[in-house]
């Protein structure tokens, strides 16, 4: 069902579904520079093993951006990390914070990342 997200009635911030991997796939490319980009592959990696991570924002049934991380049992953020979730890790890193390009500059990526935060913590 999820919850409005802070700031933005219409839109809603609720747990990322597996359905909606492809359009978040395609938000994540059009985002970053390719060798930055999470795959795939990578996306639903996050979400098979940290769904309780993995959120996103949609107006109605669109998914407009998301936020996705994993857990890490160190306290700094290493080349490993970015690769592998460990359950339960004390720390949380956050892989990726996009919203589609023609909804930017409008206060939802902060507004997504503060509901994330209070989300998980």
């Amino acid at each position: 069902a999820g919850s409005p997200l802070r700031g933005h009635p219409s839109l809603t911030f609720r747990p990322m579904v597996a359905a909606d991997l492809p359009r978040a796939g395609e938000i994540e490319a059009a985002s970053y520079p390719a060798d930055e980009a999470a795959s795939p592959e990578q996306l639903e990696y996050r979400l098979r093993v940290a769904p309780e991570l993995f959120y996103a924002v949609y107006e109605g049934d669109a998914i407009i951006g998301f936020t996705t991380a994993t857990a890490a049992d160190c306290d700094t953020l290493e080349h490993d990390t970015m690769s592998v979730h460990s359950p339960g890790g004390a720390s949380i890193c956050i892989h990726s914070v996009v919203v589609e390009a023609s909804r930017r500059r409008r206060g939802i990526a902060r507004a997504m990342l503060l509901d994330f935060i209070d989300s998980v913590v």
